[in-house]
């Protein structure tokens, strides 16, 4: 299970060791700025540290919504 609000340090390592993902952390923080702005993910300081969330919401409205045009 994924835990809520994590540094860009535990996303970039995440996707490094469980997917093999290789991309650099200023690629990777291109991508959360788009999904936040899109609304995709929220974001929260602690301190100087920035927290991402998923909105699951945007997605399950995605799911049933234009989404499900393409079956299961």
């Amino acid at each position: 299970m994924i835990r809520e609000k994590q540094s860009l340090f535990e996303i970039c390592s995440r996707i490094s060791a469980v997917h093999g993902i290789s991309s650099s952390r200023q690629a990777l923080s291109r991508h959360l700025a788009v999904l936040e702005s899109a609304g995709i993910i929220t974001i929260e300081w602690k301190g100087t540290t920035k927290l991402h969330t998923l909105d699951k919401s945007c997605l399950s409205s995605l799911a049933s919504g234009w989404l499900s045009t393409f079956g299961d």
